[in-house]
């Protein structure tokens, strides 16, 4: 499979050639680290919410689902921001954050699960958009679609094969 680059016509990159590059095993490294994080982070909080906040286990599902409802939105999302192509899309990811962080500190109790799911929402958003969002602006320099394509499809298979070995439960 060869990618043309547009700014050298008459040269092609080759799957060899995506191999040996320094971004994609940086992009590669970015996803492994991202997974074992996300991995870790999502199980400590289903214990933490059943255990501290004694919430029942219908309201974390729903509070789960509000997360993957938003890393799904924020990889949608990020195309959108990509679109921009400077450095304002962090600066909202970043204000993404700190919401959510604010209203994850403003939990009480467990009938505080509102709050709790937005934040949840809002985190996952955040970390949706930076998932895409940082691959796409450092392959903007190559300007190959294909080589995004074959990059992100390899590191969602590391992140599978990630988040179905390294659970807690």
């Amino acid at each position: 499979m060869e990618i043309t680059l547009p700014s050298m016509s008459d040269k092609k990159w080759t799957c060899a050639d995506l191999l040996s590059s320094y971004r994609f095993w940086g992009i590669t490294f970015f996803f492994l680290v991202l997974s074992f994080i996300s991995s870790l982070g999502s199980s400590y909080g289903v214990y933490f919410w059943s255990k501290s906040l004694s919430i029942p286990a219908n309201r974390i599902g729903a509070i789960l689902v509000g997360g993957q409802l938003g890393y799904l939105l924020g990889m949608v999302a990020s195309w959108f921001v990509c679109r921009i192509k400077n450095c304002y899309p962090f600066y909202f990811v970043a204000l993404l954050l700190i919401i959510s962080v604010v209203c994850s500190f403003c939990i009480n109790g467990p009938s505080d699960v509102v709050r709790l799911i937005i934040a949840q929402f809002l985190i996952n958003l955040g970390m949706g958009i930076v998932t895409l969002l940082v691959p796409m602006l450092l392959f903007s320099a190559i300007g190959s679609a294909q080589t995004f394509v074959i990059l992100f499809s390899l590191c969602l298979l590391f992140k599978f094969i990630i988040a179905g070995y390294l659970s807690i439960f």
